[in-house]
């Protein structure tokens, strides 16, 4: 049972099997928080683990165990109740696998779904082979977005000029390919299709960059920018790729390259000297807060582990922030939309570039494949053996 609207509770209960919270601030989204898929009651005593604990689960299945680098074993959770299945006695996710061996794993009925993104072309040899969405290979559009934040505290991007500039100078169509076929669409705006709120405006191309545009709000500056990206084939290709688009309006890209961890660690960290850090965002669960508020308020900007990789802090977008995040319905969803559009074209504190799809595959083990939109991927729980 729930009581009120807020973003965090002011008493939690708990009677047999009747969980209430209280709550003292209004967030028309409460409910979806609550929903996501990483959400579970715990004892207010559960001690703090700091190398982390297996985490407990309110599903069907329960987080057994797991091994650092290894694995991690799921299995039947006894105490649920639900109409949720519980087809399968155990289910092990083998991890840091590698991309490859995952995807040839999968081909040769070793394992049963690829987690890890696939080979880039793989995408044409399984289209070619299989098909789309009719039963081993699966592309979806998800609520995600790809982008280059543009650090706002320093250096040239600290004029929106300079930052709108990157925005007409990228080449969006060129930039998806390097994902491979199916990788997703060009877009430029904060909000993905699918998330309630947006609306379709044409801010900047898509179909091919506009230097012309682009020099213009330079204004003649030039200058040298250091991008941050990940050491990947897919990372470095996007940095070269950008490195090209912004030297033909005269902003000189100096690349550095590191594992994922590594470099989200070192562009969390405030003060860091980078300029652009290439990067996406998923959906936590499909509201509009989950991406303007999340990424954008610079009230969360910490000494480390920040989100708000732009560093973008203007008080009346805060505002524009609460005041969004207070609606509900159809005035909430108008306002972010309403915002989305503001900020991408008057701010570009990030340089969107994609709408990410996801591709998944599986062996032909397995069958009734369903997607999850909200959570963006097949079912782990609803698929069965193929018989």
């Amino acid at each position: 049972m729930l009581a009120g609207k807020a973003t965090r509770p002011s008493g939690v209960t708990v009677s047999r099997d009747t969980l209430t919270v209280r709550l003292n601030k209004v967030a028309p989204d409460f409910l979806s928080r609550i929903a996501m898929p990483f959400m579970c009651a715990v004892p207010p005593n559960l001690p703090i683990d700091s190398q982390g604990v297996v985490p407990p689960g309110a599903g069907p299945y329960f987080f057994s165990s797991k091994s650092p680098g290894r694995q991690i074993v799921l299995r039947k959770n006894p105490f649920y109740g639900g109409s949720r299945p519980q087809r399968w006695d155990l289910i092990r996710v083998a991890v840091e696998v590698g991309e490859q061996a995952s995807y040839l794993q999968v081909r040769k009925g070793e394992a049963d779904l690829d987690l890890y993104s696939l080979p880039r072309p793989a995408h044409t040899e399984l289209t070619k082979e299989f098909g789309i969405n009719k039963g081993r290979y699966f592309v979806y559009p998800s609520n995600s977005i790809g982008y280059f934040a543009l650090n706002t505290s320093r250096g040239i991007f600290k004029d929106v000029a300079a930052r709108q500039a990157v925005s007409f100078a990228v080449d969006r169509p060129a930039l998806g390919r390097i994902g491979g076929l199916n990788a997703g669409r060009p877009n430029e705006q904060i909000l993905p299709p699918g998330i309630p709120g947006y609306r379709d405006v044409n801010i900047y191309p898509l179909d091919r960059p506009n230097r012309a545009k682009a020099l213009a709000l330079l204004g003649g500056k030039t200058g040298k920018v250091v991008m941050y990206t990940t050491n990947d084939p897919q990372g470095t290709n996007t940095a070269q790729l950008v490195q090209a688009n912004l030297k033909a309006i005269g902003l000189d890209v100096e690349i550095k390259a590191y594992t994922f961890a590594v470099m989200a660690e070192k562009a969390g960290t405030r003060g860091e000297p980078f300029d652009i850090v290439s990067i996406g965002w998923f959906a936590d669960y499909p509201d509009p807060y989950d991406f303007i508020n999340i990424l954008l308020d610079g009230r969360t900007i910490a000494a480390k582990n920040n989100i708000n990789l732009s560093y973008f802090d203007k008080p009346a977008y805060r505002k524009k922030m609460d005041a969004a995040a207070a609606l509900s319905g159809d005035l909430r969803y108008r306002a972010y939309g309403n915002l989305d559009i503001d900020i991408t074209r008057n701010q570009s504190p990030l340089v969107i570039t994609s709408n990410q799809n996801v591709r998944e595959f599986i062996s032909s083990k397995i069958g009734c494949p369903t997607y999850s939109f909200a959570w963006g991927g097949l079912n782990i729980v609803l698929l069965c053996p193929k018989r």
